[in-house]
């Protein structure tokens, strides 16, 4: 009897994961504020001889790069061009655009703005809700309403990476 009901626990179990992979497949856009979701770096990026601002390219973000103190060595689409990374060689700052959604289900026309600092102490700051970064030893920066917000990592060569909370 026993037997039966840890197959038949197995089997609900089983049927039940299967739903809730369903449901995750539906057409809503994600709210990735509770979910670390980055993309994977480029090797180039690998090793701390430069700095790399990787920010999400696909649905529709349209990367831009603005108020430039450096110039970008180069950039590399990856990951199914869903992201891009920028190689910079030295000392810089400026600012990281995306073209973000406000909500589940709404189109990406909310221009978010990020900005990012790269030298001994590298940082990440923005006053918008709907972006989300991460340095590259793992500290998040998300704002909530009407706040700002600021993360700084000394690691040398860091990562920073920026995207939109809500992502199909």
């Amino acid at each position: 009897m026993l037997c039966h009901k840890s197959v038949f626990a197995i089997i609900c179990a089983l049927l039940i994961a299967s739903g809730f992979a369903q449901a995750k497949s539906s057409p809503e856009r994600a709210d990735l504020s509770t979910r670390f979701v980055h993309s994977t770096l480029p090797s180039d990026c690998a090793g701390g001889t430069v700095y790399c601002l990787t920010a999400q390219k696909g649905f529709d973000a349209s990367p831009a790069l603005s108020n430039l103190g450096c110039t970008v060595a180069r950039s590399i689409d990856h990951d199914n061009d869903n992201w891009v990374s920028y190689l910079i060689n030295g000392p810089c700052s400026g600012t990281v655009e995306l073209l973000c959604p406000l909500g589940n289900n709404e189109p990406a026309n909310h221009r978010a703005r990020m900005s990012f600092t790269f030298g001994p102490t590298s940082s990440l700051s923005t006053s918008d809700q709907y972006l989300i970064g991460v340095t590259s030893d793992g500290k998040r920066l998300q704002v909530a309403p009407s706040r700002s917000g600021t993360v700084s990592t000394k690691v040398t060569g860091a990562d920073l990476q920026a995207w939109c909370k809500f992502w199909p």
